[in-house]
């Protein structure tokens, strides 16, 4: 099922309003941050919340399902590193849409397994320019 109620996520976050421990602010330059504003969130989760019905377990957001499976194939990590990472990493937790730096994990690694993000979804090239710009960024 999916339910857009999850309230620490956005598909649409400014940089600004991220707040990060001991003050401070992320880097605009930062590659995931860059590559956060190429990604059209907003068509990515209209498009994925259509693959839902309305019962079952809620689904996660499109920007932390999709998010999280770029950064593990972008960083070539195994789901248990990918969700490590994601806990450590405040840019990280940007990309994937959370308000606000946690050292909590977002998820459990045996949920990547379990991840569905459309393939229609994933193919759609007129959501992204060019998926192989997204995945091969600095």
């Amino acid at each position: 099922m999916y339910s857009n109620r999850r309230k620490t996520l956005q598909t649409v976050l400014p940089l600004f309003d991220f707040k990060v421990p001991f003050g401070g602010a992320l880097d605009a330059e930062n590659r995931w941050v860059t590559l956060a504003t190429l990604i059209p969130w907003d068509e990515v989760e209209a498009d994925y919340c259509r693959h839902f019905g309305d019962t079952g377990n809620d689904a996660y957001p499109a920007r932390m399902a999709l998010g999280a499976l770029i950064i593990k194939e972008r960083l070539k990590l195994t789901d248990e590193e990918t969700v490590a990472q994601l806990r450590e990493n405040p840019y990280l937790q940007y990309f994937i849409g959370l308000k606000e730096y946690t050292t909590k994990a977002p998820f459990d690694a045996s949920l990547m397994v379990q991840c569905s993000v459309p393939q229609s979804l994933i193919l759609n090239l007129s959501l992204f320019t060019s998926i192989s710009m997204v995945f091969s960024l600095p």
